[in-house]
């Protein structure tokens, strides 16, 4: 009834505010605008739907509350300062967790399915207001793909992405309104290394090797060293600006080798 509210009062003390939502488990991350009303904030249903992969609510606005309760096993966490909103599934209970978590066995056991089929492809999509999308482009085998994007507007994307073997993607994107950029990921046996770069920014690089029982994971922010088993594990944390943390878990609780250890939720 509150989110109700909001969309339909607006009242003016209500802030707007622009907020990272970011999911552990894939690493995946979108800004969308939210509100704050008395220190509770308040997301769009419609494009968290879209980036968990599942209704959480009925109404245009959800608050936090109710996705505790919708989902009592995510760990919600707002952190105000950092304008963020964690979400943390240990458990996998989010559509979104659950396909990035099997694709990762996919890759790991060699079982990613390639498709059979090439040749072209076409879409279009219209809107309410009239306005539409069109799609087109090329794929060979799920190894190769070349692809178009142009709207109404005359707003134009294109890109082409690589990936001859399960241990290689390559992928180049550009854009009238976007700058080109390039991205790779290579895995070979315990090593998982990714890299993107968009001219005049710096190179993002992330990285992970298996040895055992330990994982160790460093990207240009951060560095988490992971040991465990099935029933308990051990994190050890640092990021480059000289901030430490560390987590400990006992239990069958899943601990992201990706993520640096969360310690506060405000």
């Amino acid at each position: 009834m509150m989110a109700l509210l909001l969309a339909l009062l607006a009242p003016p003390d209500t802030t707007k505010l622009l907020v990272s939502v970011e999911l552990s488990e894939t690493q995946e991350r979108v800004v969308v605008e939210a509100l704050e009303l008395d220190g509770a904030l308040y997301l769009p249903s419609a494009q968290l739907a879209a980036f968990v992969g599942t209704e959480v609510a009925s109404g245009p606005w959800v608050g936090l509350d109710a996705i505790r309760a919708a989902f009592p096993t995510v760990t919600v966490a707002w952190i105000r300062n950092e304008m963020r909103v964690v979400l943390i599934d240990r458990m996998r209970s989010l559509p979104a967790s659950r396909r990035a978590h099997q694709a990762v066995v996919a890759r790991s056991q060699w079982a990613l399915q390639v498709p059979a089929w090439s040749g072209p492809f076409f879409s279009a999509a219209v809107d309410d207001s009239l306005h539409g999308l069109f799609e087109y482009g090329y794929t060979w085998r799920g190894r190769m793909s070349l692809a178009g994007r142009m709207d109404d507007r005359a707003t134009a994307s294109w890109g082409a992405t690589l990936s001859p073997s399960p241990h290689l993607f390559i992928s180049y994107q550009d854009g009238v309104y976007q700058p080109p950029t390039f991205s790779g990921r290579a895995a070979a046996g315990p090593l998982w290394l990714s890299a993107t770069y968009t001219p005049s920014l710096p190179v993002d690089v992330q990285g992970l090797v298996r040895v055992g029982a330990v994982q160790l994971f460093g990207s240009r922010q951060y560095g988490v060293a992971t040991v465990g088993g099935s029933q308990w594990s051990v994190q050890v944390a640092r990021d480059w600006r000289g901030r430490m943390a560390g987590r400990f878990t006992l239990g069958p609780s899943y601990a992201s080798p990706f993520s640096f250890p969360i310690t506060k939720l405000r």
